[in-house]
């Protein structure tokens, strides 16, 4: 779980830009896990004050989709393979 330090979002939008490979990797590791997992609900991360940050099943197929390229551009292709096979069964 992504942990950050912003205090709102503007600075979170920030961190996650200054972080997004990093940020785009966990996201992936933790929806194939959820998946692999049978689970509809992931929390990615927490900022400031203990807001959490999670992702719903509904929207897991749009998260693949932002985050792919940034894991292809950290060579993660493990990684990759493994959210585009999960990509291609929940499409």
């Amino acid at each position: 779980m992504l942990k950050f330090k912003a205090a709102n979002l503007e600075e979170l939008q920030e961190e996650m830009n200054l972080r997004s490979l990093e940020v785009s990797t966990v996201i992936l590791e933790a929806l194939c896990n959820a998946l692999d997992n049978e689970v509809d609900y992931v929390e990615i991360g927490i900022i400031k004050g203990g807001l959490s940050i999670g992702v719903s099943r509904p929207d897991f197929l749009k998260t693949f989709n932002t985050n792919f390229d940034r894991v292809q551009e950290a060579e993660n292709y493990e990684l990759c393979a493994r959210s585009a096979e999960w990509m291609g069964k929940i499409s």
